[in-house]
Order: C-alpha cells, then sequence, then structure tokens
C-alpha cells in the first residue's frame, strides 16, 4: 500500500470573524430606522414658530419650509394622529430663524433671512397688524373646531353604548333606541352646520352657506396681498367670528342639555362607560 505525503486536509468549516454581506444586510434590516426628519424653526428669541416633518429616501434630499408658522385647526370629520404637523399658519415676519433638522439622532441646523419682497412696498407694521389679525380670527377658528370634536365625542360614545345594549331588557332597549335615535338625529344636524354630510350621492351640492366654507373664505380674504387687510376682509372676517360664536353656542347648548340628558338616563341604566363632555369656552 501506499501513504500519501501530502498534509491532511482539514475538514472543518472556516468561519470568518466578519458577518456576511446577507448577515450585515439582515442585522439592517432588523433594526429599523426612522425615515422621517424632524424640522424645527425658532425665530431669534428662540421661540418655535413652525414644525414640520418630512419623509426622505436614500440619497439626496431636497425639501422646502414654506416660511409659513404653526397655525390651528379647522373643523374637519378626519382624526388627527399625534405625529401629524400642526396645520400651516399665517406668514412669518421678515428676519432671521434658525432651523433645526434631526434625523435618527443627528442632529443639524443653519440660520436662515426672510426678507421682505422686493417688489413690493409695504410697511413692517402693515405686516405685523395683518399677522396678528390672522393670528386672532385663526383663535376663534380653534373654537369651532373644538365645537366639532365634541359632537365627534358624542357620535363615538353613542354608537358605543348602542353596542352594549344587548343584554338589556327590552322595554329598556326600546327605549334607548327611540332616544338615541333623537339624539343622533341632533348631532347630524349639527354637524351639517359645519360642513356637508359625507354620504351625499354623486353631483353638486353647494357648500357655500357651511361654517368650513365661509372660514375658508374668510381666510383667504385675510392672506390675500401684503399690506394689511382691506375695508371688505374685516367685515367678513367680523361676519364669521359672529356664526362661529352663535355655532359654537348652539353646539354647547345641545351637549349641557340634551347629551347632559342622554347622559342622565344611561346613568341611571347602571352602566356607563361615557366620558364627561365639557362645553367649549366662548368668550
Amino acid at each position: 500500500s501506499m501513504e500519501g505525503t501530502g498534509k491532511k486536509k482539514d475538514k472543518r468549516k472556516k468561519t470568518d470573524s466578519k458577518p456576511s454581506e446577507k448577515d450585515q444586510k439582515k442585522a439592517v434590516k432588523g433594526k429599523k430606522k426612522d425615515d422621517k426628519a424632524s424640522f424645527v424653526v425658532f425665530d431669534m428669541n428662540r421661540d418655535t414658530v413652525r414644525t414640520f416633518s418630512r419623509k426622505l429616501k436614500e440619497g439626496f434630499n431636497r425639501t422646502y419650509w414654506g416660511l409659513e408658522s404653526n397655525g390651528l385647526r379647522r373643523p374637519s370629520r378626519r382624526e388627527r394622529g399625534p405625529d401629524r404637523d400642526p396645520p400651516g399658519g399665517p406668514d412669518v415676519l421678515p428676519g432671521k430663524y434658525l432651523i433645526k433638522v434631526e434625523l435618527n439622532g443627528s442632529v443639524d441646523s443653519a440660520w436662515v433671512t426672510v426678507k421682505s419682497d422686493p417688489r413690493v412696498e409695504v410697511s413692517e407694521t402693515a405686516l405685523k397688524e395683518r399677522r396678528e389679525i390672522r393670528i386672532s380670527f385663526d383663535k376663534e377658528v380653534d373654537k369651532a373646531a373644538k365645537a366639532f370634536d365634541l359632537l365627534k365625542d358624542a357620535k363615538k360614545e353613542l354608537d358605543l353604548i348602542s353596542k352594549g345594549t344587548a343584554m338589556w331588557a327590552d322595554t329598556v332597549k326600546k327605549e334607548h333606541k327611540e332616544m338615541a335615535g333623537e339624539i343622533r338625529k341632533g348631532i347630524d344636524s349639527l354637524m351639517a352646520l359645519f360642513m356637508l354630510p359625507p354620504d351625499l350621492k354623486d353631483g353638486y351640492h353647494d357648500s357655500s352657506n357651511t361654517l368650513n366654507s365661509k372660514i375658508g373664505a374668510a381666510s383667504r380674504y385675510l392672506s390675500s396681498g401684503k399690506d394689511k387687510p382691506g375695508e371688505n376682509a374685516m367685515i367678513i372676517r367680523d361676519q364669521v367670528i359672529q356664526e362661529i360664536t352663535e355655532t359654537v353656542k348652539i353646539v354647547n347648548d345641545f351637549i349641557e342639555n340634551d347629551w347632559a340628558n342622554y347622559r342622565k338616563w344611561i346613568d341611571e341604566q347602571g352602566w356607563s362607560p361615557l366620558k364627561a363632555l365639557k362645553p367649549v369656552k366662548n368668550d
């Protein structure tokens, strides 16, 4: 027999201390990174004037700040999640602003200078006055948004109660059905003061008499141009503020009377998961 003179091969699998490319991709995939960058704009006093976020993609990204400040909500059927950006408000005044951006723990910042349009002659006093008028109007609009939120909350609670009546006595269920039907009609009729119902059939539907439509028109008048709002814009603003005040009062009356009586009746049945709905401050 013949003996081999070569070295014995090591059949054990060699291990590399460096992870393979496949393993590295798995590790990166398992560690999810946020693809949204957060932006905060500060004025010279370090007060926050605007916050917003932008979804980024791999590679070079370009994004913009429209020179608007944070605004307030308008009435809406849509639920606003906690991660949603605040709505845009009136434009900021000329001056220096610091923009800070953050993504996955990395932070950077830069100063920018906002200048007036050189093609338009307008005083700084007029710009400030125009901005203050818009801010004060938005605060009135926020009352309308809170009033509409009350109606949405009431409707949610009404649905919750209606689903929990299966074990009630037939006579009690019948009484509740009639009462809940009236409450639902009341909520729907009040919501229609703010905007058109969501279940309208296709076709043209005039929304010009709804509060939201009038709020939008007044906002456009107050935001158009560079100088302070004119007489017509101020008349429209005052009319809309008056209608907001009256509409919020109607909603508050419903919550303090019809809804309060319904809640009292539910409490008397010994089952009330309802939260207390407080009227909107309407001073």
